[in-house]
């Protein structure tokens, strides 16, 4: 039997590609990984993306989308939507993509970007 490595898995450091890790985080497709904001800590920060279960995948610098920060609020919100530097084609991403076994999340996630008009739920405190 084969090992089993989970691409989407995402170890995410500051500074380097070997500076403090600051959190974790889950590929969402090839160019794309979503975290937490808090853990980004404000927009404009650069973090290094590292896969965490396949030393095998470059570590590769990432930035938060232009639309893609949601800072934790009463509401319930804390997300940052990453684009990787450079795609990773290589890397499997996390099931959840369209048609996926959890239904779409990754499409939802995209739509609420986009419209703002639903909450989240994604990371309510009290409710991990």
């Amino acid at each position: 039997m084969g090992e089993l490595r989970a691409d989407w898995r995402l170890r995410l450091r500051r500074e380097d590609a070997h500076g403090p890790v600051c959190g974790a985080g889950v590929l969402v497709d090839q160019c794309t990984a979503l975290t937490c904001a808090h853990v980004v800590g404000r927009p404009d920060a650069v973090l290094w993306v590292e896969f965490a279960e396949n030393s095998t995948l470059a570590p590769v610098r990432a930035r938060v989308l232009p639309d893609g920060w949601l800072p934790e609020r009463g509401d319930g919100e804390d997300i940052a939507v990453l684009r990787l530097e450079s795609p990773r084609p290589q890397a499997r991403p996390t099931p959840g993509g369209p048609g996926g076994r959890h239904g779409g999340v990754r499409d939802r996630l995209c739509r609420r970007l986009r419209r703002g008009d639903e909450p989240v739920g994604a990371h309510r405190r009290g409710q991990r």
